[in-house]
């Protein structure tokens, strides 16, 4: 793909960005956190089941049955085997990942969620594999679509980027431009900001380029263009 060298100052802009598939398996892999529901703890996402949050073409499943390069144990640390469980399916939540405790509680079966990342460490519910089901386009296809936007290859900075209990994101990212419809210019390093439910229901597209990424847990994704996300200015 050729960039289109240039140099000026770009300033703040709400726009449409596309997360190459590292950048938003870190997106999917706070997600996936609130799905989790343990003991006498409510899940961030359990008073939304069978709300419609997302578009039509987005179905999110943890599938610990994905032939991932580092597989999930058979069962989890209570013994229970593990299954898939579809939590989003076209753009409706569908259901949570629960332990024993959780799902005697409300009535529901637990999911085999149940892990323990370190030996000393306390055992929680975690995704096992969280695998976004892909688009049709490729990555190019999607960039063709964009006016003016960015096309986000990192997130260099996570800490305190996240605010768990909000969903809201203030995140150091580094990326391409794009303007209409190409890539112009280097590399570039920004601010974008955004609440994770709202980009959830402002995806656009999903590409079809999914990659296996082992960063914050299992995830298989795509490539995923978002509409009306706060971009920070910067300077090519």
């Amino acid at each position: 793909m050729i960039q289109k060298p240039c140099s000026f100052n770009k300033s703040a802009f709400s726009g449409s960005v596309i997360f190459e598939p590292l950048p938003f398996s870190i997106i999917l892999s706070y997600l996936g956190l609130w799905f989790c529901i343990q003991e006498d703890s409510e899940g961030k996402l359990e008073d939304k089941i069978n709300k419609k949050l997302a578009p039509d073409f987005f179905t999110l499943e943890d599938n610990p049955h994905y032939n991932h390069p580092y597989p999930i144990p058979s069962f989890d640390i209570e013994g229970i085997k593990s299954k898939k469980v579809t939590l989003i399916k076209e753009g409706i939540i569908k259901s949570c990942l629960l332990d024993k405790i959780a799902a005697d509680e409300r009535g529901f079966k637990e999911t085999g969620n149940k892990q323990r990342m370190f030996i000393k460490s306390p055992s929680k519910v975690s995704p096992n594999i969280l695998v976004l089901n892909p688009g049709n386009s490729s990555k190019a296809t999607l960039i063709k679509q964009i006016k003016r936007g960015l096309l986000i290859k990192e997130i260099q900075q996570l800490s305190n980027g996240f605010d768990f209990h909000t969903g809201n994101f203030n995140l150091l990212v580094a990326g391409n431009p794009i303007e209409s419809g190409e890539i112009v210019g280097e590399k570039v390093k920004t601010i974008i900001r955004g609440n994770i439910l709202s980009l959830l229901n402002q995806i656009c597209y999903i590409g079809n380029d999914i990659k296996e990424v082992t960063f914050f847990g299992r995830v298989v994704c795509p490539s995923v263009a978002v509409d009306s996300i706060h971009v920070g200015g910067y300077q090519l």
